[in-house]
């Protein structure tokens, strides 16, 4: 697990993660590709914080990219409203 600043200034911690959604990987025939990065070299992990706020991590394979979070609505996340 890992730990970001986000940029509200908020710290988040991953493993301290209420539940947690990996973005579901689909063979394209030769390659495993994110179903909603579309991306065989970046990995997309939804959250949900303890005080109930979504956020997605996003995870590169790619050399000089950089792991990092963002705020995600309910809406955005696919929950709808809560």
């Amino acid at each position: 697990m890992a730990r970001y600043r986000m940029e509200d200034g908020t710290i988040i911690d991953t493993s301290n993660a209420v539940t947690e959604w990996d973005d579901t990987r689909e063979s394209d025939g030769s390659n495993m590709i994110g179903r909603n990065s579309r991306s065989q070299w970046h990995d997309w992990t939804l959250y949900r914080s303890r005080r109930g706020r979504y956020y997605v991590e996003h995870k590169s394979r790619v050399q000089g990219e950089r792991d990092r979070c963002e705020w995600v609505s309910p809406e955005e996340a696919g929950v709808g409203a809560v």
